[in-house]
């Protein structure tokens, strides 16, 4: 006989990060099919999974920051590559016994030797509630009982153990215990919003900026590439450098969705000063002004012949849901390191003043 008093199941009290599979399928776009911004693939089917996890869906969308020559920018969005894989939710139902186990342990007095060798006062009117209808099962011993199981190893990453045990308690209050007949499956888990949440924000990873900047000169003695002491040099975001990123995992029919998003870059060198708002304007002969630039006052001679630019980019990330629940997962810092030659000029006054 399988024999289970408790109805929650084991706790596993160490708060562990989500077990979460995911397989990539690289998608057709543009600038985001780098494997660097994963993104799911569209559909909200839930399947049965590893160890009783469920079928997940995590689709990605990227805009980037496009320079425009005359001081102008704009934006596109991309999609990069798309993912599915699983997802263990928090409570699901298990086995606990066959119709028939149920019954004798209810009708043969198991049910009353367990109460008073627990000291579980009121344990066999719990179990008298909890299958109210045990006995319509009695001659079964093919079919199963199924009641609710929680652990919290499967709570987001940083979860408290009270709100384990709040999330398990309103779950377990919401989903009674059913008998399921032999060849049939129990009704498949929700996964909870702040779960799906956490695995979006986990399953992509924001690349590292990209910059460009202007003047890039040609001076005998420097290397190639040099901006000029004194001299606004105009910086931008190039490449794969996001300003916003949208990330919508699916299980079943609940989804939730992060949303990324930056004002624009930091920057930092040695011997400079900085003037950066934004992710700065492609230089071209057209342009008029820029939001980002940094001005160097000394060359990179005592460097060792380059500057080291550092580019951060803070995003913070908020998430919404289709069960009407939404929360603040806070911010995500990316930082690069570009070297840049800087040259001193030095000019003759021929003036007669």
């Amino acid at each position: 006989m399988r024999r289970r008093i408790g109805a929650l199941g084991v706790i596993i009290c160490s708060l562990t990060s989500l077990a979460l599979g995911l397989t990539a399928s690289t998608a057709s776009g543009g600038p985001g099919d780098s494997g660097k911004n994963p993104s799911p693939r569209s559909g909200g089917s839930v399947s049965a999974g590893p160890s009783g996890s469920q079928s997940l869906q995590v689709h990605v969308s990227t805009t980037y920051s496009t320079s425009g020559g005359g001081g102008g920018s704009s934006s596109t969005t991309v999609s990069g590559e798309d993912i599915s894989g699983w997802v263990h939710p928090v409570c699901w139902y298990e086995p606990v016994w066959t119709g028939e186990e149920l019954a004798k342990y209810m009708d043969r007095g198991d049910v009353h030797k367990d109460e008073r060798r627990f000291g579980e006062t009121g344990h066999y009117q719990r179990m008298k509630e909890r299958y109210s209808d045990y006995k319509k099962y009695a001659t079964d011993g093919e079919g199963n009982w199924h009641d609710v199981h929680c652990s919290s190893e499967y709570m987001p990453e940083g979860s408290e153990l009270d709100e384990f045990f709040a999330y398990s308690d309103e779950y377990r209050k919401s989903h009674p215990a059913i008998y399921v007949p032999a060849g049939s499956a129990p009704p498949a888990p929700e996964i909870p919003a702040t779960v799906l949440a956490r695995v979006a924000w986990n399953s992509v990873t924001i690349p590292a900026p990209s910059v460009d900047y202007n003047p890039k000169m040609s001076l005998s003695g420097v290397a190639e590439g040099a901006t000029i002491v004194g001299y606004d040099t105009w910086v931008w975001a190039s490449g794969e450098t996001p300003t916003t990123v949208t990330v919508t995992a699916t299980a079943g029919s609940a989804s939730a969705t992060i949303t990324a998003s930056a004002s624009g870059m930091r920057l930092s060198a040695p011997d400079s000063t900085v003037s950066c708002r934004g992710f700065g304007v492609a230089w071209s002969p057209d342009s008029s002004s820029t939001d980002c630039s940094i001005m160097f006052t000394r060359s990179s001679a005592h460097l060792g012949g380059t500057t080291p630019l550092t580019t951060s980019i803070t995003y913070s990330a908020t998430w919404t849901s289709t069960t009407g629940e939404s929360g603040d997962l806070g911010g995500v810092t990316t930082t690069s390191t570009t070297q840049i030659p800087v040259a001193e000029v030095q000019t003759l006054n021929t003036s007669d003043d």
